[in-house]
């Protein structure tokens, strides 16, 4: 980390500068989005514009609780602003709920307080840095279970004998430029285009 990332980092959550993008979620069976993720990015003139920096920094800097609760209530109020159809996965880190300043039931709040139904979130574990520990993963799980959330796991993820998981599913990372480039509505049918290939590919 360096002195000017760390000054970024300050100042990005002092003044709340995140963008919040939504990625569709496409059932390949029915052909359709069913839901979207919230991406979160940093100012695009920074340094920490790309997430996996910006987790890193604020990892190494002792904030990650801070950005993380940050980048979910954004998220939430955002996509409840839009009035976004479908499910709502949000991307949590599992790393957090060990952390001692973690405070339980944050997320709920956000989520009553927007008015969104909190069936319609899903809680997505993710690891904007990597991590290997497995106990911690079922660990998360089982937290967000408990509250009465459904949770997501990437397909990637060793997850076959994870239990109650809500998804697993494939990250289609080098297609989430495509709503950028073409708005939601022709970036969504791009995407449920590709799914129909992917889709008769795996028979």
């Amino acid at each position: 980390m360096t002195a000017q990332e760390a000054q970024w980092l300050k100042k990005i959550i002092a003044k709340e500068e995140l963008h919040v993008l939504f990625q569709p979620i496409v059932n390949a069976s029915q052909q359709a989005v069913y839901g979207y993720e919230a991406l979160i990015r940093g100012p695009r003139t920074s340094p920490l514009h790309s997430p996996l920096r910006l987790f890193e920094v604020a990892t190494q800097a002792g904030k990650l609780v801070e950005l993380d609760i940050l980048c979910r209530r954004l998220a939430i109020y955002r996509f409840a602003e839009l009035k976004q159809p479908g499910l709502l996965f949000l991307n949590v880190m599992p790393l957090t709920i060990v952390e001692r300043d973690f405070r339980e039931g944050l997320t709920l709040g956000f989520i009553r307080d927007s008015g969104l139904p909190p069936a319609r979130v899903v809680i997505e574990l993710t690891e904007h840095v990597p991590i290997h520990d497995y106990e911690l993963m079922r660990q998360a799980v089982d937290h967000y279970r408990t509250m009465g959330f459904q949770v997501a796991l990437y397909a990637k993820r060793r997850v076959s004998d994870e239990q109650g998981v809500a998804a697993a599913y494939v990250d289609l990372d080098n297609f989430k430029a495509f709503n950028d480039a073409y708005g939601y509505a022709r970036g969504d049918h791009i995407i449920i285009s590709l799914s129909r290939l992917l889709a008769s590919a795996g028979g």
